[in-house]
């Protein structure tokens, strides 16, 4: 292979058309570029995000008509992670690199949406994800007393994940985005739940992938059997049931 060749698996229709990255192919050579395109960029972790994919993004919503974002493990929980726990060194190390402030990773994250949404003519759809719910684990569990730095910050998340009216992520993000840009986005991002779904043209797209049935760990076709057709993230390597 080429330095620079890329080679794409695509899935025809029965009358030999297929689509690719928003291009109609037909078998007499005809194409058509105007299809909606919704795009799954999978897991995202903001803070950790290859620059490329947002100038992926960005030439992608210059020649075709990029409808929705479909993005998984938006939230990365860096500044939180329970794997630290215990490790008083590497956690100084962090500290160091200034990766324990868990609103700056919000602010970053309220600034990855605000740049994303330019680029869609409808919705970002994220899909509730397991590192999403490490904000949640980590205000259950009250590790947050015991942090410093994210303890009063924490405070206000807190008493919204108690109250129950709205998701603590959501929350996070949205106060954030009117604080910077005096604008939550409203109604162009969806904070999807875990039991609802989002699909388009029949195929699921709200749903991560983590768990299979009754909340057991997912396989393939755990994943199948639950959601029918469906795309979705979590593994951070392309596999394909079908």
């Amino acid at each position: 292979i080429e330095p620079g060749v890329i080679f794409t698996q695509v899935q025809a229709n029965p009358d030999g058309s297929f689509i690719d990255r928003g291009t109609l192919y037909q078998p007499n050579g005809d194409t058509k570029t105007d299809i909606p395109l919704t795009l799954v960029m999978g897991d995202w972790h903001s803070g950790h995000t290859d620059p490329r994919n947002f100038e992926f993004i960005k030439e992608t919503a210059k020649t075709k008509n990029l409808l929705n974002l479909i993005m998984h493990d938006f939230f990365d929980g860096d500044t939180i992670s329970h794997y630290d726990d215990g490790r008083l060194l590497y956690r100084a190390l962090k500290a160091e690199e200034g990766r324990l402030n868990l609103r700056e990773e919000i602010v970053h994250g309220a600034y990855d949406l605000w740049e994303l949404q330019k680029y869609v003519r409808n919705k970002i759809v994220l899909a509730k994800s397991n590192h999403d719910e490490r904000l949640d684990k980590y205000l259950w569990n009250g590790n947050y007393v015991n942090d410093p730095q994210n303890h009063y910050y924490c405070l206000d998340l807190a008493r919204v994940l108690l109250e129950g009216e709205t998701d603590v992520l959501e929350y996070a993000y949205r106060r954030e985005l009117t604080n910077h840009f005096e604008d939550d986005l409203g109604d162009k991002i969806v904070f999807n739940k875990r039991d609802v779904s989002f699909r388009i043209g029949g195929v699921e797209l709200g749903q991560h992938g983590d768990l299979g049935s009754n909340g057991a760990r997912a396989s393939l076709n755990s994943i199948e059997k639950a959601y029918g057709r469906c795309v979705v993230g979590h593994t951070h390597y392309y596999h394909r049931q079908k």
